[in-house]
């Protein structure tokens, strides 16, 4: 029996160191197949890795260069002027509170409010009316610019409306009546003066705005007195 344990033991040793053995030779192989990778291959793997390395390098150096988005934007604050060419006309706007040319034609300041008449009755006046047959009045004004000695009107008008009842703002007018009135209007700081035109239709007489009285920048009042007091044109 004990020959029997002795002989199983001695084949369990030799069990063992061959398996030792062979984990030896294995490890070898390992470290040679290791080598012959790296000797083959290494300065390649190298190289790629260092490729890598340096691009992520570069991204990090590009966002720390970055403190805000905001970094990333040109900010319109910061412009001083915007030129921009239309059919070979400079617009320049200036930014940041600057002024923008905006002047409409000739003239940019245009009159403004109404235009209204103020009616009176006398001996004085050159118009009639007799509550059978009424004139009709209008007015338009205009501002004016003086440009090299060429009074130049503005692009915009102000009219009175034709009026054609003046007798009726009268008692006792029914067997006919003379009469004149004024036309009032507001005043437009910085123009040079004003042009007031003329409508008057009453039976075979016919001024169709082909007459007009021009009056300085201060006048804010014109008394008419008839179709006399209207300068030709």
């Amino acid at each position: 029996m004990l020959n029997r344990v002795n002989q199983i033991e001695a084949e369990d040793a030799k069990s063992n160191k061959f398996k030792i053995i062979m984990i030896l030779v294995g490890i070898a192989f390992l470290c040679v197949v290791v080598f012959f990778v790296m000797s083959s291959f290494g300065e390649e793997l190298f190289d790629k890795i260092s490729f890598f390395k340096g691009d992520v390098e570069e991204v990090n150096a590009n966002v720390s260069g970055v403190d805000d988005v905001g970094d990333m934007n040109v900010s319109l604050n910061e412009a001083e002027a915007v030129n921009v060419s239309l059919n070979g006309t400079e617009i320049n706007a200036s930014l940041n509170g600057s002024s923008v040319n905006d002047t409409v034609g000739n003239v940019s300041l245009n009159p403004v409010g109404v235009i209204k008449m103020t009616k009176i009755r006398g001996v004085d006046g050159e118009y009639y009316c007799d509550n059978v047959t009424n004139p009709e009045h209008e007015v338009r004004l205009y501002t004016y610019m003086s440009v090299n000695g060429v009074r130049e009107l503005s692009d915009e008008f102000i009219d009175s409306g034709k009026i054609n009842n003046v007798c009726s703002f009268y008692e006792n007018s029914s067997g006919g009546m003379n009469y004149f009135f004024k036309w009032e209007w507001d005043l437009v700081e910085g123009v040079d003066g004003y042009r007031i035109y003329q409508y008057y239709s009453w039976n075979n007489t016919l001024r169709n705005y082909s007459y007009y009285i021009d009056m300085k920048s201060d006048a804010q009042l014109l008394t008419d007195l008839g179709l006399d007091g209207w300068a030709s044109v």
